[in-house]
């Protein structure tokens, strides 16, 4: 209704022009009963804003119906006086109110044709008249074909308008929606960041401030915890990001699924035994000792299934069942994680695996995380060629099944490289770490202390080519923002150098982590790549890859 003062402004214009054609008794007779509609349809617009009724919306409709039909008869009235001027006067008149309903009216398609029905009946009834009383039978012809061609596309234009407004309508919904759900999402990772954070915070003054010796270990166990949790919730948003872009692509590599499953599982048994619950894994057929696949997601995705059973279960116990089903050359890994929690209701489910979704129920408190877990979970099982599938009732738990499909590969005499800690290492006798922050060497020189490799440190790529220039090393740890000379431009270096310094592997450390990352490095000629945080495990396996044992004892 913002049309409202112009409306009024244009009747009460037209109603003073009447009154030079038709008497004033019948302008007025036909301006205030149009006033009066107008101002019930100003009512009922404002009715409809607070509520949606469809006895309201028919009572709208009638009145957009009446108010166009006095406007239009009101016209005719105009364009039956004798002369050129009233006619123009009364076209005008309905032109413009039906350009008005093209405009203004047709965001409610039959609020736009209720108005616009009675202008046209109005204009062909005056027109054709004028025809059939002073014109030939070419001149009718001819205005009928001009008539027509006028309404429908005054139809056809209302039609348009009306589908441009929805669909801008919808955009705008959308729009907003997804403003919504990013503010509720940053709320929820604010709040979640900021979990983790403080005891990290807390921690690191605690050990300053109070180093007391026989709590340094429960302190820097609550910090490594904290900064697990800081960590799962970056890698949880990064991965939603990277596969809502679609550019998430899986790193597969052989690897034995038996040995995975049982190290995630074991990573759950005293979080499990801390709430009473008996967590069992148990193998149910023949599993290929060797397939090519992701590990890294196959464990993310175990551990959310594992780690929400743990979490939403107060008794009873979590079996996790691992099966294989042969297909072709490949294999279909089936894991079921059962549970005896709470259950799901059928609407839980259908909000389970959407983004940010978190269940909220009175029997148990809303728990904490970004919401996100189930939803990459899934996303990833997909990748993989298979899904996550969940079977619940109330009161009687839920079985989560993971699938996956990987191909069956031949075990080889490297598959086992990195199968111990101490093994990774086996003759790596120096190593050359690069990276401009004392912290992050600090890290790498804690992860690698018990192995008694020498560690050379460089801050820069200068000095690492300097350092490369006087001595051979086993591989070179490099990182790839530094001043001075970065991890590109470093490698660029070597490999100019040629001789032994060009043929020294290099492992990127490097806090870029998307997957076009590691292959922009890998384009560069390096020999294998970690994202920062390091765990050191992945650290001693991609040492164990990029350096066999044979290689390493000759360095």
């Amino acid at each position: 209704m913002r049309d409202l003062p112009s409306r009024f402004l244009s009747i009460s214009i037209a109603a003073i022009l009447a009154t030079w054609y038709l008497p004033l008794q019948i302008t007025v007779g036909f301006f205030v009963p149009y006033l009066i509609l107008e101002l019930l349809g100003w009512f009922y617009m404002r009715r409809c804003d607070k509520r949606i009724d469809h006895r309201w919306m028919a009572g709208l409709l009638i009145l957009a119906w009446s108010g166009a039909s006095l406007f239009s008869m009101f016209m005719v009235q105009i364009w039956n006086v004798d002369g050129v001027a009233p006619k123009v006067v009364a076209f005008s008149g309905i032109a413009t109110a039906l350009i008005h309903c093209v405009m203004v009216r047709s965001t409610w398609m039959l609020f736009g044709l209720a108005s616009a029905i009675p202008l046209i009946a109005g204009l062909l009834y005056a027109v054709v008249r004028e025809i059939l009383l002073t014109g030939t039978v070419m001149d009718a012809l001819a205005g009928g074909a001009l008539l027509t061609v006028m309404v429908a596309y005054l139809l056809r234009s209302m039609i348009d308008m009306h589908q441009t407004r929805v669909e801008l309508l919808q955009t705008s919904e959308r729009a907003q929606a997804a403003s919504k759900a990013k503010s509720r999402f940053l709320a929820a990772i604010s709040h979640e960041i900021r979990t983790p954070l403080n005891a990290i915070y807390g921690m690191a003054q605690a050990l300053r401030e109070d180093p007391e010796p026989e709590r340094i270990e429960e302190r820097s166990t609550l910090l490594l915890k904290a900064s697990m949790s800081l960590k799962a919730i970056v890698d949880d948003v990064l991965d939603h990001a990277k596969i809502e872009a679609g550019r998430f692509r899986l790193a597969c590599v052989p690897t034995r699924v038996g040995p995975e499953v049982s190290e995630v599982v074991e990573m759950f048994h005293m979080p499990a035994a801390e709430k009473g619950l008996a967590l069992s894994l148990r193998t149910e057929g023949h599993i290929p000792p060797l397939v090519s696949c992701d590990p890294l997601r196959i464990r993310q995705v175990l551990s959310n299934l594992i780690s929400n059973a743990v979490k939403f279960s107060e008794r009873g116990r979590i079996d996790v069942i691992v099966r294989a089903e042969p297909d072709g050359e490949a294999v279909v890994f089936s894991i079921d994680v059962a549970d005896e929690g709470p259950g799901l209701t059928d609407q839980d489910m259908e909000q389970l695996f959407r983004d940010f979704a978190r269940i909220e129920r009175e029997d148990r408190p809303t728990s904490a995380g970004t919401g996100l877990g189930l939803s990459i979970a899934r996303g990833f099982a997909r990748m993989m060629g298979g899904d996550i599938t969940v079977a619940s009732q109330p009161g009687q738990g839920s079985i989560f099944t993971f699938k996956f499909r990987a191909a069956i590969v031949e075990p080889s005499p490297l598959a086992d490289a990195s199968g111990g800690k101490s093994a990774s290492l086996v003759g790596v006798r120096s190593i050359l770490l690069v990276d401009d922050t004392a912290s992050n060497r600090y890290v790498v020189r804690a992860l690698l202390r018990q192995y008694h490799v020498e560690l050379v440190e460089a801050e820069n790529g200068q000095e690492a080519l300097e350092a490369l220039r006087q001595r051979d090393f086993s591989l070179v740890l490099l990182d790839m923002h530094m001043p001075v000379l970065d991890g590109p431009q470093t490698i660029a270096e070597m490999k100019q150098a040629g001789g032994r310094i060009s043929q020294t592997p290099v492992i990127a450390l490097t806090a870029d982590a998307a997957p076009e990352d590691r292959e922009r490095y890998l384009a560069h000629g390096i020999s294998g790549y970690l994202a920062k945080p390091i765990r050191r495990a992945d650290l001693l396996a991609e040492i164990a890859r990029v350096v066999p044992p044979s290689s390493a004892e000759a360095a």
